[in-house]
């Protein structure tokens, strides 16, 4: 294959022929798979993230850590080296116990990165499929339409209205005009090819077909990520800016606790500087929580991974505590309220009237009669010219080699391409016989698309789109007796028909056409069309909404229909489905038009549905509601809609149908398109925001115990009554397991049935209240189980690490839930969680009676050690009595 790095000097026949490849039937399979072999992966590799080895050299240049081995050094030189060892191979265990969890979380980061990889089409063995992106070769026939993310660099073969947004490759801000039949000289540069289309750029309007000539770090994009270091990761969301600060706070007067620990136990002589100095710095380590946003990014990212098994990709983990917090969900109807399944039911035909449409799906069984009479092409030419409009007015087909047929383009095209086979037409072969000229494609605004073909009459012209926009672009109307002129009444009758469908939740198009001698000007392709017919295409709700609505209203969320559907099309769904209509409005675009940004601010809490919308209304309707102090959802799968997405909080794309445009500026795509999705990612966010804050509170509470028994114990006994080694050792095995398997916590029971705007804070002044309760508690039970043993102070001493330890493993239990029952929630509802303490257990108690050593400890009688954990497990008694009196805390 000659790879000559310059396709953009040679004519678009020429390349297609030196890549080996076919215009019309692209790469054959095997072919496709023996290239992939040769050129990898289409992929860009990233360089994003942490080594390895800059996870370890973080945790060993932790200003902690440093201060507890220079510590741990002096207490070597004078002679303390019993001290010394324990704590050195402690800090050993926590620094690799610090990396695999360091580690894990950038693992599933990357994991993430992986989640949402964009389709192509492309035409293989004469077939259009789409495809993962990154097994698309050179040679592949990549077919463009607006809204598509370009996955590879590609000379254009064809190209029809193309536009091109390269502005992230060239910083050009303009989309580019793009020219299959150009051929450029040698040195034009990248920017001004526009023969060409590269990685990672966009189409903005019109289609296409393109070769590709290059894959992977072999593109312009790849050339460039060889050049810089590439570090997109997931970004630092507000809890984690919110704990770096709470962290940053609690590490003031944690170490100024050290501190003062420190200047007692040397003032009142109750140890020798070094244990004091070691007693310190082992405390400020513990009690600082370094490790919470590490524990933070690792439940973000457990959330995340649970909702793509619901079918939600998020791509910002801050889409996680957003969704947790929203209000309004601004939802589309086709598709996410319905099935996606359009299926064509009526035709109406001037002087005609109704025809009935059998079969449903993408199905090719079916047939058009009326009074049960079978129409057939070539039978009535009213209906033989709005088939060929329907087939040849058309970018999308069905792939009829999958399991169940499925639509490859837009599902409403998909079922005007079903259409011909109804008639007994191929509508493979028809539109072989017509070649496409031109097309003007459809757009949100101009509500149309129409194409020019060459066929045996000559040239002519096919639109089809709303009714009342392809009215008023008709001067003619095609009827039984032939083509006549289009007078008011036979208009106002067009529409009354098209309203009359739309009532009974019908999605209607129409269709005209023209004949013209040679192929007109973009200006003029629309103009004196003549009109055929109407078709009524209906796409059942979707099952699953109606409970989805009332679970969101029941949330506290209000739900708000936005779609470009007529709004007796709109209302007729929304009442199949129980949207919620009483005392509420449906407001036009027209009628969003006519108001102020002021004015719809006023009346937007009163709307349940906004129809006929365009992606400029959508953005309006975002910002009233957020000036109304809400936290909206929106959805949308156009390249106009992307403003919107990217103001909304939470910006929903749709995975199906939606455009790779809509897909990059929204913070969560649904694979399956479906409303009940977005809910069940609202439970999630809500789930995993609640787990971080179980997680914050229970190492927080946590470390409050260790504080204030080792300072109580100073002032009250004067006595150190907990070794460093044992207060880093319970650091190690409390905290990090425990909190994350807080983060596998199924969703509570009611926790859609709260406010958005009643959510706890993450702390908040009952949360600080709740610490320190906690805190005093954990401390009053270790003190009092330290007396079990006798009057040793090294086995008391050990029974107060073992009580502390044991009382922070059974509290964990509490914060499963830190306001409903342990009975209520379930014991064993997470399994993960039980594992978690078991492992913290065994790791609290094996170091007694194997390396006592370590912790300056001494084994205790089983006895003893029996009753301790016993005693250590009133933590839980103690939570539940308080969940029964005060559940307002925390």
């Amino acid at each position: 294959m000659d790879d000559t790095g310059e396709w953009h000097t040679l004519d678009a026949v020429e390349v297609v022929k030196r890549l080996g490849s076919s215009i019309d039937n692209g790469l054959s399979s095997g072919e496709a798979s023996r290239r992939l072999r040769v050129y990898g992966l289409n992929i860009i590799e990233s360089r994003g993230g942490k080594r390895l080895y800059r996870i370890v050299l973080e945790q060993l240049l932790n200003l902690f850590m440093i201060l507890l081995l220079v510590a741990t050094v002096i207490a070597f030189l004078v002679g303390e080296t019993s001290d010394a060892i324990s704590i050195i191979a402690i800090v050993c265990v926590m620094i690799t116990a610090g990396v695999v969890q360091e580690y894990r979380a950038e693992k599933a980061l990357e994991k993430l990165k992986s989640l949402v990889i964009p389709k192509a089409r492309v035409i293989r063995d004469g077939v259009l499929q789409e495809i993962d992106s990154r097994y698309i070769v050179p040679g592949d026939i990549l077919v463009l339409q607006e809204g598509d993310r370009i996955v590879a660099d590609a000379r254009l073969v064809e190209s029809s209205n193309l536009y091109v947004d390269e502005s992230m490759l060239t910083g050009e801000s303009l989309p580019i005009l793009k020219k299959a039949s150009t051929v450029l000289e040698r040195n034009t540069p990248v920017a001004d090819r526009v023969n060409m289309v590269y990685s990672g750029t966009y189409v903005v309007r019109g289609s296409g077909k393109a070769v590709v000539v290059a894959t992977g770090m072999d593109t312009e994009l790849g050339r460039i990520a060889r050049m810089v270091v590439e570090a997109s990761r997931f970004e630092r969301t507000h809890l984690h800016k919110e704990l770096d600060k709470l962290a940053k706070q609690l590490g003031s007067v944690i170490v100024g606790i050290a501190v003062l620990v420190l200047s007692l136990v040397i003032v009142l002589g109750i140890a020798n500087p070094v244990d004091a100095l070691l007693t310190s710095i082992a405390l400020a380590v513990a009690a600082v929580p370094e490790g919470l946003p590490a524990v933070l990014t690792m439940i973000l990212a457990l959330s995340v991974l649970r909702m793509a098994r619901r079918r939600a990709l998020v791509r910002k983990l801050g889409a996680v505590e957003a969704l947790g917090r929203v209000t309004v969900i601004a939802t589309d109807k086709t598709g996410t309220l319905t099935r996606n399944e359009m299926t064509v039911k009526k035709i109406w035909l001037p002087e005609i009237g109704f025809l009935n449409v059998t079969g449903s799906g993408y199905l090719r069984e079916g047939f058009i009669e009326v009074s049960g009479r079978v129409y057939k092409y070539g039978d009535l030419r009213q209906l033989d010219l709005l088939v060929e409009d329907a087939v040849l007015c058309n970018n999308a087909s069905v792939d009829y080699n999958a399991e169940h047929p499925k639509p490859v383009g837009d599902p409403l095209e998909a079922a005007l391409f079903v259409l011909g086979y109804k008639v007994g037409l191929d509508p493979i072969e028809y539109r072989d016989r017509f070649r496409r000229v031109k097309e003007i494609p459809f757009t949100s605004e101009r509500m149309m698309m129409s194409v020019v073909v060459e066929g045996d009459r000559g040239y002519i012209v096919y639109s089809k789109g709303a009714p009342e926009v392809i009215v008023s672009k008709s001067r003619h109307v095609l009827t039984s007796h032939g083509v006549e002129k289009l007078g008011e009444d036979m208009a106002r009758e067009i529409l009354a028909y098209a309203e009359e469908m739309a009532s009974k939740g019908l999605r209607v198009l129409a269709y005209a056409y023209k004949v013209v001698e040679e192929i007109p000007s973009d200006e003029d392709v629309e103009e004196d069309l003549v009109f055929i017919g109407l078709t009524g295409l209906i796409d059942p709700p979707r099952p699953e909404v109606p409970d989805a609505i009332k679970k969101a209203i029941e949330a506290g969320i209000r739900v708000v229909m936005v779609t470009g559907d007529h709004a007796v099309t709109a209302r007729a769904v929304a009442e199949m489905i129980g949207w919620p209509l009483e005392g509420k409005r449906v407001v036009t675009g027209s009628e969003l038009d006519e108001m102020s940004d002021r004015e719809l601010e006023e009346v937007v809490e009163d709307v349940a549905i906004f129809a006929r919308v365009s992606p400029e209304h959508k953005l309006r309707i975002v910002k009233a509601f957020k000036k109304r102090g809400h936290v909206i959802a929106m959805t949308g799968d156009g390249v106009n809609d992307a403003p919107a997405l990217k103001l909304a909080d939470i910006g929903v794309a749709m995975g199906l149908r939606g455009t790779d445009v809509a897909r990059e500026a929204a913070d969560l795509v649904l694979q399956d398109d479906n409303f009940a999705t977005i809910v069940a990612a609202v439970e999630e966010g809500r789930t995993g925001y609640y787990n971080i804050r179980k997680a914050t509170l229970y190492l927080l509470s946590a470390n409050m115990a260790e504080v204030i028994l080792v300072l109580s114990s100073i002032l009250l006994l004067r006595e150190i009554i907990l070794t460093p080694a044992m207060i880093l050792w319970i650091n190690l095995v409390t905290d990090s397991i425990p909190a994350i398997t807080l983060g596998l916590e199924p969703p509570e029971p009611g926790i859609m049935r709260i406010k958005p705007w009643d959510l706890k804070p993450l702390l908040g002044k009952t949360g600080l209240l709740y610490l320190g309760y906690i805190g005093v508690v954990l401390a009053l039970l270790s003190w009092s189980l330290g007396r079990l043993p006798g009057t040793s102070i090294a086995a008391y001493s050990t029974a107060t690490y073992l009580g502390l330890a044991i009382g922070e493993l059974a509290h964990s239990f509490n914060m499963r839930s830190p306001g409903k029952s342990l009975l209520e929630i379930g014991l064993f509802k997470n399994k993960y969680h039980i594992v978690g303490y078991l492992v913290g257990m065994f790791a609290s108690i094996a170091p007694l009676y194997t390396i006592p050593w370590l912790l300056r400890a001494v084994s205790l009688p089983l006895t003893t050690l029996l009753l301790i954990i016993l005693l250590a497990h009133t933590m839980i008694v103690v939570e539940e009595v308080r969940k029964r009196l005060l559940t307002n805390i925390p």
